[in-house]
């Protein structure tokens, strides 16, 4: 619990710009790791990122927690999709979201 409340009191130091740039930042890395899948791994992964990808837009654009939205979990899948969807990247990276 405590590593959670610092998480969020890290995101929530940040600007509402700073935090609009952060999730935007993320939307782009998780576009570029589904991009850099072969064409059968992208249709394994093609309904997470899509999924995820409208969670960062949503941040995005209203970058702060809503009812059954957390920043803080979007943080964390977006950075565990970039690491299983290209493992070869972040080869000390053990994290799984499955």
């Amino acid at each position: 619990m405590q590593l959670e409340n610092a998480k969020r009191t890290a995101l929530t130091c940040l600007s509402y710009q700073q935090r609009q740039l952060l999730f935007a930042g993320l939307k782009n890395e998780v576009n570029r790791s589904f991009c850099m899948l072969d064409p059968q791994a992208q249709r394994r992964w093609a309904t997470s990122a899509q999924k995820l990808t409208e969670i960062l837009e949503f941040f995005e654009r209203v970058p702060h927690d809503a009812e059954g939205c957390s920043m803080v979990k979007a943080v964390e899948l977006a950075c565990e999709f970039t690491i299983q969807a290209i493992p070869s990247e972040y080869e000390d990276a053990t994290v799984t979201i499955h």
